[in-house]
This record gives structure tokens, C-alpha cells and sequence, in this order.
């Protein structure tokens, strides 16, 4: 991937250069923030980074429309090609019971005590 032509270019303002690298900082984190995870802050911050991504509000700066628009990048092509990156990366579900069981056991094994009481 080259450089963005805006980038090279001497004469662009710093200060708008600063804020679009923060733009773009904020999508790549909120697509780190869509990989699978079994852990339950990272299953919360997918949750939230999906719904940035539904959002369809553009007078925010920072919504994901927003961030688009000032990049030049098409929101509607990001997002299919999210829904095809999550259908192929879906985490493999654990069911409730062996969840819990296994949050006990890592709790007795932790505190020193049986897991059986």
C-alpha cells in the first residue's frame, strides 16, 4: 500500500494531516475490537464496535460515517466487507453449563480450594 497522495504533500496543514490519522486510528481499533474472543470485556467491545459501525449518523465527527466521509472511504463497502470477515472468523460458542463449570474450577484452582465443595 503507497502512501496517500495527501500525506506527500508538503503544503497539506499538519493539523488536518493529525486528524485524519486519528480518524483512521479510530476505525483500525474499532475492527481490532471485532476479532473473536471468548473474554467477556472483548466480547463487550465487539458488541459496542458493531454498533459503530451500524450507526448511519454522519454530522458526528468521530461516527464511523464520519470517519468514512473524511478519509474518502465508502461506509456501505466497509461494511459488507466486515460481514464477510466476521461470518468467516464466528468464535466457537461455549455453552452456559460448561462456561460456568469452568469459571468455577479456575476459581478453586486460583483460591486453593476444591472444586467440588
Amino acid at each position: 500500500m503507497s502512501p496517500s497522495p495527501v500525506a506527500q504533500d508538503p503544503h497539506f496543514p499538519e493539523p488536518l494531516l493529525r486528524e485524519l490519522r486519528l480518524r483512521a486510528a479510530v476505525l483500525v481499533d474499532a475492527i481490532r475490537c471485532l476479532e473473536p474472543s471468548t473474554d467477556a470485556y472483548q466480547r463487550k467491545l465487539t458488541r459496542h464496535a458493531r454498533r459503530w459501525f451500524l450507526n448511519t449518523e454522519a454530522n458526528q465527527p468521530f461516527s464511523f460515517v464520519g470517519v468514512c466521509d473524511a478519509l474518502g472511504l465508502e461506509p456501505g463497502r466497509i461494511r459488507r466487507a466486515l460481514r464477510h470477515l466476521l461470518r468467516s472468523t464466528e468464535p466457537v460458542r461455549v455453552p452456559a453449563r460448561q462456561s460456568a463449570l469452568r469459571d468455577r474450577a479456575r476459581n478453586a484452582v486460583e483460591s486453593g480450594s476444591r472444586a467440588c465443595n
